[in-house]
């Protein structure tokens, strides 16, 4: 018995030290301010929108405007935006028009969530900046 534990011990012990992680896996980042600026910055992601999911993709221009397209549509919705402390607020977005908080920030990852004070069944997106 004591055999056993001993190899199989030693199996888990390889098969840890044997994983790799991919080159690709993305670090959560380092906590940024939420209030820092959303200007020139290009989002993708998931939205949660009334129990239907969406790839979504974001660019904050400057001058408090921007653009979206959803699940990779030929087309790109523009919109207004104010963003101040954790509150984004999306004018003209059709889809994603509304207040949505800032859940959480890094420099790679943003969580919004929309009305998160009215009930349990909110809205969100989880975000992953893209650099290109």
């Amino acid at each position: 018995m004591e055999k056993l534990f001993l190899r199989l011990a030693a199996v888990v012990l390889l098969s840890v030290f044997c994983m790799s992680c991919d080159k690709d896996d993305d670090a959560p980042g380092r906590p940024v301010d939420c209030s820092a600026t959303l200007e020139q910055t290009n989002w993708e992601g998931t939205l949660i929108r009334n129990g239907e999911t969406f790839d979504i993709r974001i660019l904050f221009n400057v001058e408090n405007s921007g653009c979206y397209t959803i699940n990779n549509g030929d087309g790109a919705y523009s919109f207004k935006y104010i963003h101040t402390d954790r509150v984004v607020e999306f004018n003209y977005a059709t889809l994603i028009t509304g207040s949505w908080w800032i859940d959480s920030r890094t420099d790679n990852r943003m969580r919004l969530i929309e009305y998160p004070m009215l009930n349990e069944n909110y809205d969100y997106m989880i975000l992953k900046r893209i650099y290109k």
